[in-house]
């Protein structure tokens, strides 16, 4: 590592601790941003950029729990299974089965260190202003990013690997269902691989379609459908083909939870209709191939090719031990200090790493987050606070379900928010959603007024 890497992490890490509150949203931007140097520079040090901050946001946020009170509530109902998963994933350090314990420092790092995001968001976003300017940043921030992953689409593969290096390695290209000889590639945008890229598509895509179906502030409503249909386009073009499953089910949760109501409806399928139309209209080989590779045949189906992967990867995970081979065991990151299991699966995952005590306990946090998210979405009556919750509901059982193919929640690209904004759901339902009093906040709502809040 590098004398001015090493001074980019203190860096970080005290601007993280002095400034703990404005700099969440700092780190929520470095994220966003990060997968480019990464590349450019071929140091993955760059990656912990952000980490270092956090971390900083940590020890300031613990020392301002110390010198006074800070309101952060956590719901029973998540609270015993958040610590039981934390208290038993600490344990796993301990298994004698884990030869290398760099291995499982590596595995507290990708399981444990996103977490205390459920506390440190509630501290920061105590009422409905801050929340609001939030997420409406988190909104906002999506937009660079879909339109690079736009324009990397329509420059196609060439330009890329004319940039070289590490831009080459990234690159992915896989030869098209329609016609064998066509060039399938999928963008990263400005992450440091394409499905990091599709990670981030689900989560904005979804929060944007909650949003802009019930916006705190009609006049504010054009600014949540054009990101929305930003996002929408970028998660078609992105060739992630899950995004073909999981975008249409969330929006069907979201309007569910709204009661179907006539006017949302219709707004939401014509949204989505204009949408895929100019969509198709732009890029209808690459989309109708993607999607054409789904269903029909069935060595490239999503079904048979998902299936066998689920089973595949739940009969390395049988190999381990009943008490877990130790936690870090089948982490990716692990790569980086040891030998590891790569298992595809975060439900298999999970249980060769923790054994079947850790597995139970995960179902049982998941499990958790959901019925706070539903019993979040049952109790909220504002309209803009019931669609961010049902929103967040959607993510997550997104995530339940996509784990059964890929370990999300070890990637920060999507960790990060998917426990950022479970931290606004507990604050959600800490308050029942009820901030009619609350004054509106503006589009963009400064550093200075989230930092303060």
């Amino acid at each position: 590592m590098t004398p001015l890497m090493i001074m980019l992490l203190v860096g970080a890490f005290v601007a993280g601790a002095a400034w703990w509150r404005r700099a969440l949203i700092w780190v929520f931007v470095m994220l966003c941003i990060e997968g480019l140097p990464r590349l450019w520079l071929g140091d993955p040090a760059v990656l912990l950029v952000k980490d270092s901050m956090l971390l900083g946001i940590y020890v300031g946020f613990a020392g301002t729990l110390v010198t006074r009170r800070v309101n952060t509530p956590l719901p029973r109902v998540l609270g015993i299974p958040l610590l039981a998963f934390a208290a038993l994933a600490l344990m796993e350090l301990l298994n004698p089965n884990l030869g290398d314990v760099w291995v499982g420092l590596v595995g507290v790092k990708s399981t444990l260190f996103y977490i205390p995001l459920v506390f440190v968001v509630q501290a920061v976003l105590p009422d409905s202003d801050a929340i609001g300017g939030f997420v409406e940043q988190l909104l906002f921030l999506s937009v660079p990013v879909c339109i690079t992953g736009l324009v990397q689409f329509f420059v196609g593969p060439a330009s890329y690997r004319e940039l070289g290096g590490e831009f080459s390695e990234a690159l992915f290209v896989t030869g098209g269902y329609v016609d064998a000889q066509s060039e399938i590639y999928r963008p990263n945008a400005t992450f440091a691989w394409s499905g990091h890229y599709g990670a981030f598509l689900l989560f904005s895509s979804v929060l944007s379609l909650g949003v802009a179906l019930a916006p705190r502030e009609r006049t504010r409503r054009k600014w949540y459908v054009a990101i929305t249909a930003l996002n929408l386009t970028a998660a078609l073009t992105s060739g992630q083909r899950a995004l073909f499953v999981f975008l249409p089910l969330s929006l069907v949760v979201i309007l569910l939870f709204h009661g179907l109501r006539v006017r949302m409806t219709l707004m939401a399928v014509c949204l989505v209709c204009v949408v895929v139309a100019s969509t198709l209209l732009i890029a209808g080989p690459y989309v109708a191939d993607r999607f054409l590779s789904m269903f029909e045949h069935p060595a490239d189906s999503i079904v048979e090719d998902y299936g066998q992967a689920v089973l595949h990867n739940f009969s390395i995970a049988s190999t381990g031990t009943a008490l877990g081979s130790g936690l870090g065991s089948a982490t990716p990151a692990a790569r980086h200090v040891g030998d590891y299991t790569s298992i595809e699966n975060h439900y298999a995952k999970t249980l060769y790493e923790l054994g079947w005590a850790g597995l139970v306990v995960f179902l049982w946090l998941l499990g958790a987050l959901l019925t706070l998210s539903w019993t979040t979405v049952r109790r909220t009556h504002v309209p803009w606070s019931h669609s961010l919750a049902a929103a967040i509901f959607a993510i997550q059982a997104s995530v339940a379900v996509w784990g059964m193919t890929v370990c999300m929640l070890d990637f920060s690209v999507f960790a990060l928010p998917f426990w950022g904004v479970t931290g606004v759901l507990a604050r959600l339902s800490a308050t029942g959603g009820s901030f009619e009093g609350a004054a509106t906040a503006p589009v963009l709502v400064s550093l200075r007024q989230v930092s303060h809040a």
